[in-house]
């Protein structure tokens, strides 16, 4: 369990249930993107990930770590557990520091992700291409149209080349995404709902659970005093518990800990960065 959250946490894979095809697609790429910018002009060069237990302990087995370009166009990353074997990610960047693409492999499979944007910068395409280990290759593309304000409207995705789900979104009065409502061949999908703060910043991801009968969180996120993401609470798919993850930042804006918790406020493990830099 241990390796799998602190995996995610190095990641920044979202966790939560499917849909939620704003905050995967939108809300998530502007993060890295805006993270990446400031690695970029903080002239990080390498980070080392080293991760805990609860006690304090190196947790032995995992190796992380993190190295730019020099031109800043392309980030690999490489990790490794005793449990998961060894992963490596490298992402590529555009002059304007937007991520164009991802190629993930691991255990015999390989991911690529690429991303088009229009010209105001918003995105506009994310094509997905998951090939195993046997050759057998899954396809999925995600098309993004906007309002003419700029705010997202309606999304296709598009498996395989065929299979279609049409993705409807409703604004609240101040432009923010309320609702995500799906349907596939005509049949509508539970919908995704968006909650926010005072400042227009999201606070909530909540859905229809069946079994308890009312909305429940998938995700609820809280901020600094410098308006950074500082904690994020997460519902996995399918299970009435949750981790609870804690941030912490350098004066630069780096972040320097992530920290995680269970349901009953035990920690789990935590993540620490240590930064090398371009001279």
């Amino acid at each position: 369990m241990k390796y799998i959250v602190l995996f995610t946490l190095l990641s920044g894979i979202a966790t939560g249930v499917s849909g939620q095809f704003y905050f995967k697609d939108i809300l998530s790429t502007q993060a890295a993107n805006l993270r990446f910018a400031n690695f970029k002009k903080q002239k990080v060069k390498d980070i080392q990930f080293k991760s805990f237990d609860a006690d304090g302990n190196p947790i032995e087995g995992f190796i992380s770590d993190q190295q730019f370009s020099k031109d800043y166009s392309k980030v690999s990353t490489s990790t490794t557990t005793s449990l998961t074997g060894s992963t490596l990610s490298t992402s590529y960047y555009n002059a304007q520091s937007r991520l164009v693409r991802t190629v993930d492999t691991s255990d015999g499979s390989h991911t690529v992700v690429n991303y088009e944007y229009a010209a105001d910068g918003q995105v506009a395409v994310i094509k997905n291409i998951t090939t195993s280990a046997g050759n057998f290759s899954i396809s999925e593309e995600h098309k993004w149209f906007y309002t003419a304000n700029g705010k997202p409207a309606r999304m296709l995705k598009i498996k395989n080349n065929k299979d279609t789900t049409i993705v409807e979104f409703v604004l609240d009065a101040n432009g923010n995404v309320e609702e995500e409502k799906s349907s596939f061949k005509g049949s509508a999908l539970p919908s995704v709902y968006y909650y926010y703060n005072e400042e227009k910043q999201l606070t909530d991801i909540v859905r229809y659970n069946r079994a308890a009968k009312r909305l429940l969180p998938d995700y609820i996120f809280e901020y600094d005093e410098n308006n950074r993401l500082g904690s994020q609470l997460v519902v996995p798919e399918g299970t009435s518990n949750y981790q609870k993850w804690y941030y912490s930042y350098d004066e630069d804006g780096l972040k320097i800990q992530d920290a995680c918790y269970s349901k009953e406020k035990t920690l789990i493990g935590r993540v620490e960065y240590h930064y090398s830099y371009f001279q």
